[in-house]
């Protein structure tokens, strides 16, 4: 059976999908909802296509081949769309790719990992604040709230400063939570309290950091998507504006407010079957444990699977179990 696509013609067989032709002759086709391991879901659109002919958007990952189909993968318009799609998945997405420290930080120093590397005992280059006027103080989100981190105190007051490399100014897509209402700022001093009940801090005034940013910066594939196609963070209106707290197990934390629900963390088992199911309605359908069971047992021992499978940072390694 043939195909054509791009206007080049292929061999297929009956049970490929399109996104399977497209890889095997290294045609490029974006996907956020798609494993190799476990197929689609075709929940993102990310990996529309256009048939010519149908004069319609297809998701490559699912649309099984047909005789005769013609596909275009690099279209003005596949790209439009694809646009779009992303664009819809950013108005929901709720949180910073890089903290507001970091973006105004003459070194460009991504504070909230040098924060959690130092109470985590790991050697690290930290900024040179010695006749820095501290921008990152201003900027800071814990300010809006009460006062801001100690930056530069807590830098400074570290004996074996080892200065680091200036870091460059990223040109990635960078997402940003925007200004916090009063419902929103308890969320986040809620979300730190749980993350610290534990903790014993070396340092105690990083107890109040707030952590923004993200884990995966510069590893997200909603993140590179968003560069590579120019996406806009504020194009579509979204009535999903309110922080939802964070869930905490002991190795593992999984943020809503980053979830764009492409459900391949319900993919991941472990050995007695155990795993993650979807629930909600609408936009607050999320990754949940199944009934009479709590996140704590459903996730033990598929933690790295579960961050590993999850395309933006909504499940990461709860690093405070790191702690020396």
């Amino acid at each position: 059976m043939l195909i054509e696509i791009n206007h080049i013609e292929f061999e297929v067989s009956p049970e490929e999908t399109v996104l399977d032709v497209a890889k095997r002759n290294g045609i490029e086709i974006p996907t956020l909802c798609h494993s190799e391991e476990f197929g689609c879901k075709s929940q993102c659109m990310v990996c529309a296509v256009w048939v010519i002919g149908r004069d319609v958007m297809i998701p490559a990952c699912s649309t099984k081949v047909q005789p005769d189909m013609q596909i275009l993968t690099d279209s003005k318009a596949v790209s439009e769309f694809r646009r779009k799609m992303l664009e819809v998945l950013l108005s929901e997405h709720l949180g910073d790719c890089k903290a507001p420290c970091q973006l105004v930080c003459p070194e460009f120093a991504n504070i909230p990992d040098l924060f959690g590397k130092l109470e985590r005992g790991e050697n690290v280059g930290l900024p040179n604040c010695k006749d820095c006027s501290a921008p990152c103080e201003k900027a800071c989100r814990r300010g809006r709230i009460d006062s801001p981190i100690k930056i530069k105190e807590i830098f400074m007051s570290v004996t074996d400063l080892r200065v680091g490399k200036k870091n460059l100014k990223s040109k990635q897509y960078n997402h940003k939570l925007g200004l916090i209402t009063d419902e929103n700022k308890q969320i986040l001093l809620d979300d730190i309290a749980q993350k610290n009940s534990d903790k014993d801090f070396k340092i105690a005034e990083i107890s109040r950091c707030l952590f923004c940013g993200c884990s995966k910066d510069s590893k997200c594939d909603l993140q590179t998507l968003a560069t590579l196609f120019d996406a806009k963070q504020n194009e579509y209106k979204s009535t999903n504006n309110s922080l939802k707290p964070k869930v905490y197990t002991e190795k593992l934390i999984f943020d809503p407010n980053k979830c764009i629900r492409c459900m391949q963390c319900t993919n991941i088992k472990a050995s007695d079957g155990r795993c993650l199911c979807m629930s909600g309605k609408g936009e607050n359908i999320l990754p949940s444990p199944p009934i009479c069971m709590s996140w704590e047992e459903t996730v033990a021992g598929i933690e790295t699977e579960l961050v590993n499978i999850c395309p933006t940072a909504a499940i990461s390694i709860n690093l405070a179990h790191l702690i020396i």
